[in-house]
């Protein structure tokens, strides 16, 4: 028995189920909302920041940070030329101010 799109869509119908195109695009759905989620849930548990990042966190202009890098107040690391800086480093600078 061969099955086509037609053969198909009338055996869902006549067994009353949900058309596969329908349960695709629900699927799709499902999976971009956990995405988001995701992204949320690592955002929310990150380790470590950029300095763009936690000058928006501290509430500090990008040239204070970097004069407070560059006269080692602020611990950071560098991976791939971008310095990041620990969310330990954050919570301590918090503390300060």
């Amino acid at each position: 028995m061969e099955f086509t799109k037609e053969k198909i869509a009338l055996l869902e119908k006549e067994f009353g189920m949900t058309p596969i195109d329908v349960l695709s695009t629900k699927l799709d759905n499902h999976i971009l909302e956990i995405k988001k989620q995701n992204k949320i849930i690592l955002s929310q548990n990150r380790k470590i920041y950029n300095v763009a990042q936690v000058t928006k966190i501290l509430g500090l202009s990008r040239v204070t940070m970097d004069k407070y890098i560059n006269e080692g107040h602020i611990k950071y690391t560098t991976i791939n030329n971008i310095k990041y800086i620990p969310n330990s480093e954050i919570n301590r600078l918090n503390f300060i101010k």
